[in-house]
């Protein structure tokens, strides 16, 4: 994977930060982190290095439930140097189904590739179909690492109702496993559950108590699709987006491995109907030959996969803190492995340090974080642009004579350059190339 290494990207990874000389918070303090997945058990392995770097002794217990997290997972260059860079992990082997070396983009006048490089990783979330899931291996690489006491792991457990702890008074979750079950205290308690936990009462309670308001969702869904035996398919080691051929929405597909693929579609939750529409379109069918959509699915269902396009509010109350997809600090359309770090960095480093000081924590979190929020009002706008003009086919095809002509001839690359990006996450939607490129969609 030394592949990834050293890349220029236009967005750099972070890189570990000076500490103080001290840390905030008490020794002893009790930290409940509820959710197992990549925010949560980075958030956990960032505490124990903190604690052990500084013999600060702190207790930290993470509640990781066992569920379906989703099964599309596609890491950029720029993710893969941020677990490298904040926590000395190299990704497995098992963990990459292939790597993605072209992208495809398809409207409805015609398809564009592009040469990806580096590659993205292609993988899954969680452990399906026989192999292994990204957030179950970086969990048991954090278990192998983390030999601290007080730091505890409770595996296929769930939260049921707690209170949230003040400044003055501890807060408590009662927890559930398969064969037992307790009240654990907690001085700090973090929700990294994800966007798929909103529904569930135990969070509908601490939204309650803290007033915490969810970011604003798009409706988005994800199925795989096994390919096995087409007459005819160019989608190995591809992503794919397809812009609008189902109206006012954008639609990728993802190889995994030869035959298997991830579909995925924002601002539609998409129906067998749909399928069948979008995979008999003429364009669709020059890219990949196939029929019968509901025998292809591999789970026999299209899951709900709602994005968050907008910040939470109240997401700190005192010493409750909503991290990842659930406060909405991410970039709206792309990587979410990268914020997840980041953040899950970032949460550890001002709870370690300055206790979640309400004027330390919103400055810092606004110097890190104001620039996502003004990059996403452009993404939010791009994609709505997008939409609009994709119901100019002159337009459409212009598009892709543009990129053909960039392609076929050395010199400025500005419409592919930009399109590159789509897929890699590279660059911000406020760059110049972006804005000058008619809307595309991220």
């Amino acid at each position: 994977m030394t592949l990834f290494r050293n890349f220029p990207g236009k967005i750099s990874p972070w890189k570990p930060e000076d500490p103080p000389a001290v840390p905030g918070i008490h020794k002893g303090a009790r930290i409940l982190i509820i959710g197992g997945g990549i925010s949560g058990s980075a958030l956990y392995y960032h505490l124990a290095r903190l604690s052990k770097k500084h013999d600060h002794p702190i207790e930290v217990q993470l509640v990781s439930t066992s569920t379906c997290n989703y099964c599309g997972g596609l890491m950029t260059s720029l993710a893969y140097q941020t677990l490298q860079n904040l926590y000395d992990y190299t990704i497995a082997p098992p963990v990459v189904l292939t790597l993605i070396k072209e992208g495809i983009y398809l409207n409805q006048c015609g398809a564009v590739r592009l040469k990806l490089y580096p590659p993205m990783i292609s993988m899954l979330r969680t452990d399906r179909f026989g192999e292994t899931g990204f957030d179950g291996a970086f969990k048991q690489y954090v278990k192998e690492k983390v030999k601290l006491p007080g730091f505890i792991i409770h595996e296929k457990a769930r939260a049921l109702e707690g209170e949230v702890p003040t400044l003055h008074t501890p807060g408590w979750v009662l927890v559930t496993g398969s064969e037992w079950e307790k009240k654990i205290e907690a001085d700090y308690i973090i929700i990294a559950s994800g966007l798929n936990s909103l529904s569930q009462p135990f969070i509908q309670s601490l939204a309650k108590q803290t007033h915490y308001v969810p970011p604003r969702l798009m409706p988005a869904s994800v199925t795989e699709l096994n390919l096995t035996g087409l007459d005819y398919s160019a989608i190995d080691n591809c992503v794919a987006i397809i812009d609008n051929l189902l109206p006012q929405c954008a639609v990728g597909i993802i190889s995994k491995r030869p035959g298997w693929v991830t579909l995925t579609a924002l601002n539609r939750e998409i129906t067998l109907e749909d399928l069948e529409k979008l995979f008999s379109h003429p364009q669709v069918r020059q890219l990949i030959e196939v029929d019968k959509m509901a025998e292809r699915l591999r789970c026999h269902m299209v899951c709900r996969a709602p994005l968050g396009i907008g910040q939470a509010k109240n997401y700190l109350n005192q010493r409750t803190l909503f991290i990842g997809d659930l406060n909405g600090y991410v970039r709206v359309f792309k990587d979410g492995y990268t914020h997840a770090l980041q953040q899950a960095y970032a949460a550890g480093h001002e709870l370690f340090y300055h206790a979640w000081q309400p004027a330390q924590f919103n400055k810092t979190w606004n110097l890190k974080y104001a620039g996502i929020k003004r990059d996403n009002r452009w993404g939010r706008v791009l994609f709505w642009l997008n939409g609009i003009l994709a119901g100019f086919k002159f337009l459409q095809r212009k598009r892709l004579e543009a990129v053909r002509e960039e392609l076929a001839h050395q010199g400025h690359r500005r419409v592919s350059l930009a399109l590159k990006s789509l897929f890699t996450g590279e660059v911000s939607y406020q760059k110049r190339r972006f804005r000058n490129s008619c809307g595309m969609i991220v």
